[in-house]
């Protein structure tokens, strides 16, 4: 399993909770923009394309902030708008998106 990219990053993430106060903020970004960013780190691998949430974020938020998708699911990706970081968006087989945003995102897809 040879690791292709791993990049700091911010993932939105679904079901990402947070704790306390962040508990209402964190609900609110769910509803309104479809997931919650997260901090953490984005690997792609020759078998899969992840994302684990930095220690930072594991200590504000809980629920799912680790994600794993085989790379037989990935279906394509591209570049979307962003503010100082560009958006990835990767289209899975299921007809889901999995959206994360790097520094040099091009890298990334190249």
């Amino acid at each position: 399993m040879a690791e292709r990219v791993r990049r700091k990053a911010n993932a939105r993430l679904k079901g990402a909770k947070g704790h306390g106060v962040d508990a209402v903020v964190t609900a609110t970004l769910n509803k309104l923009a479809g997931g919650t960013w997260v901090g953490g780190n984005v690997i792609l691998t020759d078998d899969f394309l992840g994302f684990s949430a930095n220690a930072l974020n594991r200590i504000v938020q809980q629920g799912e902030l680790d994600v794993q998708f085989p790379v037989r699911q990935l279906v394509g990706a591209e570049i979307t708008g962003g503010f100082g970081s560009k958006i990835i968006a990767v289209d899975l087989a299921d007809g889901s998106q999995f959206e994360f945003r790097c520094t040099k995102a091009r890298e990334v897809l190249d």
